[in-house]
C-alpha cells in the first residue's frame, strides 16, 4: 500500500426496474477524490445482476448506453469543479433507473486497487456455474506457500511512485535482474472483461518499466475462468506489448522456477 495514502470518497451504483418499490441492485462503484476534482468509476460488465434480482433488465445494448450515459454524467459534474456537498447534491437529485448512494469516505492509497477492493465487496459477479472458489490474491498466496517459494519474495514490497500521485503496489515482489512485482487479477468470465481488467494494468506495467528505466518489471497472475482458452492469448499479447509479464494462476511453474534460480543466484 502506498506511504502517502489519502482520503477520499466513494458512492455505490444502484439499478431498479421499478424505482418507485425502493428496491435495487448494486452494479457499480465511484470513487472520487477528496477535493472533488476526480472519479473513477465501475460497473459489472453485463445485466446479469440486475436479472437475477428483477427477473428481467435492460438488453446488453441498452445496458451499456445506460452505464455509458451515467458515466457521463458524473464526468460532467467533476469537469464542473463540483464539491462534496455539491456532489452530495447531485447524488440526491438524481431519479430514474440508475442512483448513487450517499459519499462515503475512505483512504485511498493506489486509486486503481481502491476501486477494485470497493467493486469486490459491493458488486461481486453472481455465479453462472459452479460455486467461485477464495479470491485470486488468497489462491495466489496459498499456492505460493504450497510450492514453498514464498519464503523467496519480499511480502508487501514498497509501491512504486508512476506520475502525478499514481503509484503501483502489489503483494510480492523478486529480484532476476529487474524487480518484479507480482500482482494478482481476476480476469472474470469472458475475453471483454478480461481486457477490461488487463488495459489498465498494462498502461501502468509500461510506466513501470520506462520510468525506472528497465529496473522493474509488473508480472500479472490471473484467475481466468472463461470458456475459452485460446482468449487468454488475446490477454497475453496486450501484456506482453507493454513489458508486462503474465501467468495463469494454474500454471506458475515457469514462475517458480524463475523465482527459486533468481533466490540462489542473488543469495
Amino acid at each position: 500500500m502506498l506511504a502517502d495514502t489519502a482520503s477520499g470518497y466513494y458512492a455505490i451504483i444502484q439499478y431498479s426496474e421499478t424505482p418507485e418499490s425502493g428496491e435495487f441492485v448494486n452494479i457499480g462503484v465511484a470513487l472520487f477524490s477528496s477535493q472533488g476534482k476526480r472519479a473513477d468509476v465501475r460497473f459489472s460488465p453485463s445485466a446479469r445482476r440486475i436479472k437475477r434480482l428483477f427477473g428481467n433488465g435492460p438488453t446488453p445494448q441498452k445496458y451499456q448506453h445506460l452505464t455509458e450515459s451515467f458515466e457521463r454524467s458524473i464526468a460532467a459534474e467533476i469537469q464542473s469543479g463540483r464539491s462534496k456537498e455539491q456532489l452530495d447534491k447531485f447524488i440526491r437529485m438524481r431519479t430514474g433507473k440508475i442512483r448513487m448512494t450517499p459519499l462515503r469516505s475512505v483512504l485511498v492509497s493506489d486509486r486503481m486497487l481502491t476501486l477494485q477492493e470497493l467493486f469486490d465487496s459491493f458488486v461481486p459477479e453472481p455465479p453462472s456455474g459452479p460455486a467461485r472458489g477464495p479470491k485470486v490474491q488468497t489462491l495466489l498466496k496459498k499456492t505460493l506457500e504450497e510450492h514453498k517459494v514464498i519464503q523467496f519474495l519480499d511480502e508487501k514490497p514498497q509501491p512504486v511512485h508512476l506520475f502525478d500521485g499514481v503509484s503501483i503496489s502489489a503483494p510480492f515482489g523478486y529480484q532476476n535482474g529487474a524487480y518484479n512485482l507480482i500482482y494478482p487479477v481476476s480476469l472474470k468470465e469472458d475475453l471483454g472483461a478480461a481486457v477490461d481488467n488487463a488495459a489498465p494494468l498494462a498502461i501502468r506495467g509500461q510506466q513501470l518499466w520506462e520510468r525506472s528505466m528497465q529496473q522493474k518489471r509488473l508480472i500479472v497472475v490471473g484467475d481466468w475462468d472463461g470458456p475459452e482458452k485460446k482468449d487468454l492469448v488475446e490477454v497475453n499479447k496486450i501484456l506482453k506489448d507493454h513489458e508486462v509479464g503474465f501467468y495463469e494462476i494454474d500454471s506458475l511453474e515457469p514462475l517458480f522456477a524463475d523465482i527459486r534460480k533468481s533466490f540462489s543466484e542473488h543469495n
